[in-house]
């Protein structure tokens, strides 16, 4: 961290605040965040009180809370296109024949507009007039659009290639002389669209094609194959069939058209949901209920293939897959279910309140009974009872998959309700609800009610044995669980287990045998068992096994147990070499991109556990990525060659670590040409700069000079105020108690107690009588990116180097050395001392702190303290000289 003067103007006030919230709400990829007012170094603002006070309009000024016309534009035509769909989709869905047209002319004005010509907004809105004109029988019309929307497609290509941002009058003429809108061309743009993701868009123009080529007959149509030329043939004569009644004959075509389609093109997975959608609609019309619903079963059951980007919309269809679904369910009363007698989380809103709640509003719209005393069901009524909630848990997931995750929750509590009280002796089922109730929550940052529900379910599964296989997987998720919730304690402990139940069936006696073992031992025997080309257990034993190995590391990095993350990552490293060997192809790729993840997060690990040592284990491991991976893309390559150069530094190999550093420089360089995100070219930029910045240090101070004054500028106290009052903040909030304040004494006292140092200080019990306070945070909002600490100064005025007054703050999660909870987790095992290494680091990180406040600019050197990433935990001979020679050129 640089040390320097922060300024924050008194003047600024909520309208600042007001401006970074616009700013998020319309970038969404902008993170702001704002450092915390100083008062130690500024003193006291008033103006900064008021960001708590209501907004008014002088707040907002004449035209703050107002868009550019440019974001004026865009947003309404990503409403209007929004509208346009709506009533699209209506129109489709309305038999009557005045109602649909009037519909889709409805739809036709809202998609008018053109709005930013280029937007994606715009071009979807062509597409969807395209169909609609077409859906109207407006033939010339939507040839028109249709021309507009090539024209915009053909002009792309030469915009992307040049860095005008716009055609000239005359070239767009060019671009558009001879395009013509056929059912060929709409489908080579249905293609487009589906490539760039707007599967909707893309079905439009799929359709429009076809119809274009009802209404044209003569027309020439070249579809990709003669297949799907059939199919769509096929298809459309379905449709033609149901318009007029004739369902069974639609039916038939719908079956063909689909029969046809998975024989010959089992890869068009959009062609076969409208084909099935459509055979679905005539169950619906025969009221052939049973086979409708299984049908529908079939259809989400197939939309799990394709890619999310890809997937068709399936509100309709989940609303109709619900409505027949309440009609096995029509005998359930959830009213007369007991929620006392079912275990429920306790969480902030207790899901006992809010289920009791839906139940008083019947939010599911549950059928009325005349009787709330509760009849038995009778066996054919039990049997589609348990129908519908199969159906019930197939709906959810389609929710689940599809991101719906508010009401995906909802159907599976509604399920989960049910499979609870009418078929409590279903275990299995209830397992898996409960599991994709859990994860769902988990998904949606519901972390507390995610755990509830994911320790049912392994309760559920450990009915058929602790390590059943069924169990031991389902660990895996309810861990990241407890790693997301902040609790990476608690997820150690859980994984470890894990480990010990997978050697208890394996090579150790028993469970409670294993537990005896420490983790190299469990390490080395279930590596033994899961290389045996002999292992008779479970084929899964090993991914079992490997998954558990990663979790673990991840775990471990969480609370920086970074010993058993590296344990961990050693064994996951050998198994993954081993399984390489001999393999070709995609399972080579895939073999191999596993080996590259676990070789990097063992040199990140290595390189953050601070001693020689793990410096140059990190070396090897960033040295292996770089040397047998030589073709990775530049910014991985980038980064590797920078962590290499950092632990060069710290081993003291200065000339290797410059020639890595400017080859990582050279490779960002070559990134930054090919990146397009706004915010990775800003970490990019920085991370040049940065190196740049770091190379210049290294020319204006090398390692043979006797101290490193030279390599930044710094800044000094002047003599009359020696002996420094530093205030330690000791509240529990923020402050250090007990161990933890002896181990900040001690890091300062490195700077006061060597021969001849000039630094005198003496600790006082108020904050006001300071000069120097020391703070304790909990969070990173006050902390610099990629930092674990910040030291901030203001000077005098009449000399920008003398120093006034300096404010430290240091993440520490610890008032005393005790593990404390992190903010909203829940974590069981309280008052757990610290890890060597965490305290190690503090400690490290401080002493470097203090060199700042003292006025000592970083030191290019490696083994200096003053190391932009220290490890040491002394000073060195060029730390004292610096210290000592820039208070005898500053007297």
């Amino acid at each position: 961290m640089k040390l320097g003067a922060e300024p924050f103007s008194r003047q600024l006030s909520k309208k600042f605040a007001l401006f970074l919230a616009l700013t998020v709400s319309l970038g969404h990829s902008f993170e702001a965040a704002l450092a915390s007012y100083d008062s130690f170094l500024f003193g006291p603002d008033a103006k900064i009180t008021t960001w708590e006070s209501p907004l008014v309009a002088a707040d907002l000024g004449a035209v703050a809370g107002s868009y550019s016309p440019v974001q004026a534009n865009l947003n309404q035509s990503l409403v209007d296109n929004y509208m346009a769909q709506s009533f699209l989709s209506l129109a489709l869905q309305a038999s009557e024949s005045g109602e649909k047209n009037r519909l889709l002319k409805l739809s036709l004005e809202s998609s008018k507009s053109d709005r930013g010509s280029r937007s994606p907004s715009n071009k979807s809105n062509l597409a969807l007039r395209v169909f609609v004109l077409l859906q109207l029988k407006k033939t010339a019309l939507a040839k028109q659009e249709g021309v507009k929307l090539l024209q915009l497609s053909k002009e792309a290509a030469p915009m992307a290639a040049t860095s005008s941002s716009s055609l000239s009058k005359r070239q767009k003429q060019k671009v558009a002389t001879g395009l013509a809108c056929s059912s060929s061309a709409l489908v080579n743009l249905s293609q487009g669209f589906q490539r760039a993701g707007d599967s909707i868009s893309a079905q439009y123009l799929q359709q429009a094609a076809a119809k274009l080529n009802v209404l044209e007959p003569s027309a020439e149509v070249v579809l990709t194959s003669a297949p799907e030329n059939q199919v769509e043939a096929i298809y459309q004569q379905g449709v033609e069939a149901f318009k007029s009644g004739q369902i069974d004959l639609a039916q038939e075509k719908f079956k063909q058209a689909l029969d046809l389609q998975e024989k010959t093109m089992s890869d068009k997975l959009l062609r076969a949901f409208d084909s099935r959608m459509a055979l679905a609609q005539t169950f619906v019309a025969l009221d052939r209920r049973e086979a409708a619903q299984e049908h529908f079963n079939q259809i989400i059951d197939r939309l799990k293939q394709i890619p999310k980007i890809e997937r068709p919309q399936t509100a309709d269809l989940l609303a109709q897959f619900l409505r027949m679904v309440e009609v096995d369910l029509h005998e359930v009363d959830l009213h007369e279910v007991d929620i006392s007698e079912i275990d429920l989380p306790e969480c902030d809103l207790p899901e006992k309140d809010l289920l009791n709640k839906a139940l008083q509003k019947n939010d599911w719209n549950l059928p009325e009974r005349k009787s709330k005393n509760k009849s038995p069901l009778s066996v054919e009524k039990k049997e589609r009872l348990r129908h519908g909630l199969n159906s019930l848990g197939t709906a959810a997931y389609l929710c689940k998959i599809d991101g719906d995750l508010v009401q995906a929750a909802h159907l599976f509590r509604r399920a989960y309700l049910i499979n609870k009280h009418y078929f409590p002796e279903l275990d299995d089922q209830l397992a898996s609800t409960c599991y994709d109730l859990g994860e769902t929550l988990y998904w949606a940052s519901q972390l507390e009610e995610a755990e509830h529900y994911m320790q049912e379910a392994l309760k559920l599964r450990e009915k058929n044995g602790r390590d059943c296989h069924e169990a031991i997987s389902l660990r895996g998720t309810l861990g990241r669980v407890l790693i997301i919730g902040g609790r990476g304690e608690a997820a150690c402990r859980f994984y470890i287990e894990t480990l010990q139940l997978l050697a208890g069936k394996s090579f150790a006696e028993s469970f409670e045998q294993a537990k005896s073992l420490d983790l190299q031992q469990l390490l080395d025997g279930l590596t033994k068992v899961a290389i045996d080309s002999g292992n008779k257990l479970n084929p899964e034993f090993r991914n079992q096994y490997e998954d558990a190995l990663q979790s673990l590391a991840d775990a471990a990095i969480s609370c920086r147990h970074y010993d058993q993350a590296i344990a961990s990552d050693t064994a996951l490293l050998y198994l993954r070499e081993s399984s390489s060997k001999n393999l070709d192809g995609e399972a080579e790729k895939q073999a191999r991109e596993q080996v590259v993840a676990t070789l990097w997060q063992l040199g990140w690990v290595t390189s953050m556990v601070g001693n020689l040592s793990a410096a140059e284990s990190s070396s090897k491991y960033y040295g292996r990525l770089i040397d047998e991976f030589p073709s990775t893309l530049p910014r991985p390559l980038a980064d590797w060659y920078q962590a290499r150069a950092i632990s060069s530094d710290l081993l003291g190999r200065y000339p290797e670590a410059k020639r890595d550093f400017k080859e990582a420089r050279r490779l960002f360089k070559k990134h930054l040409r090919q990146e397009k995100d706004q915010e990775q070219i800003d970490i990019v930029t920085w991370t040049i700069d940065d190196i740049t910045y770091n190379l210049n240090s290294r020319r204006k101070s090398p390692a043979s000079d006797g101290d490193y004054l030279k390599a930044e500028p710094n800044s000094f106290w002047r003599q009359s105020r020696f002996p420094l009052k530093v205030f330690v903040e000791t509240s529990s909030n923020n402050g250090f108690g007990g161990p933890m304040r002896d181990l900040m004494v001690k890091a300062m006292e490195q700077w006061t107690n060597f021969d001849s140092s000039p630094i005198k200080l003496i600790y006082v019990s108020d904050i006001d009588s300071a000069d120097v306070y020391i703070e304790r945070v909990t969070s990173y909002d006050d902390i610099p990116y990629g930092s674990a600490g910040r030291t901030s100064a203001v000077y005098e005025k009449d000399n920008k180097r003398a120093l006034d007054r300096a404010h430290v703050r240091v993440y520490c999660p610890s008032y005393d050395g005790k593990a404390s909870r992190a903010e909203g987790a829940a974590d069981k095992i309280e008052n757990q001392e610290m890890s060597s290494f965490a305290k190690t680091q503090l400690y490290t990180l401080f002493m470097h702190e203090f060199g700042h406040v003292l006025g000592v600019g970083h030191s290019p050197g490696g083994q200096d303290v003053m190391y932009w990433k220290s490890c040491s935990t002394e000073l060195t001979e060029r730390d004292k000289e610096t210290i000592r020679k820039l208070y005898r050129q500053n007297k």
